[in-house]
């Protein structure tokens, strides 16, 4: 009984068949997915997110504006490059209004996993606000 409710509402909140994909997005080789996330780690690295290693020495001159990168980082196939969203954004909660833009720049799916991790970072927030105030 408790599965057939269950399966009731996933199938009611979510479609039975995903979107096409946007012809815009083109899907990466394995290098340069590979390159892609070596440059979004260095970039982390110069906003202070420093937990992610890397392989190669090279550093970011830059980072990219925030809705391109929250968007570059919830579109990196390796998860824990899309988690690292929850800590930029408890670092820098000033990019939390870039959620928007980010947002329209995403596909179904990765614009629900963006929102989750962004929940997942107010709630962070809110629990362990006295530790993260400086």
């Amino acid at each position: 009984m408790k599965f057939r409710a269950f399966r009731a509402i996933i199938t009611s909140t979510l479609p039975l068949s995903l979107p096409p994909v946007r012809p815009e997005l083109k899907r990466k080789t394995f290098s340069e997915s590979y390159q892609e996330e070596e440059r979004i780690v260095a970039e982390l690295e110069l906003l202070n997110i420093r937990y992610l290693s890397r392989t190669l020495p090279d550093t970011a001159a830059s980072v990219r504006p925030p809705d391109i990168l929250l968007a570059d980082l919830i579109q990196q196939p390796s998860a824990r490059v899309r988690a690292a969203v929850i800590a930029v954004f408890l670092a820098h909660p000033e990019y939390a209004a870039a959620v928007p833009a980010a947002l329209e720049r995403l596909g179904p799916t990765e614009r629900l996993t963006l929102r989750f991790f962004y929940t997942a970072a107010v709630l962070l927030q809110q629990e362990h606000t006295e530790r993260l105030r400086p």
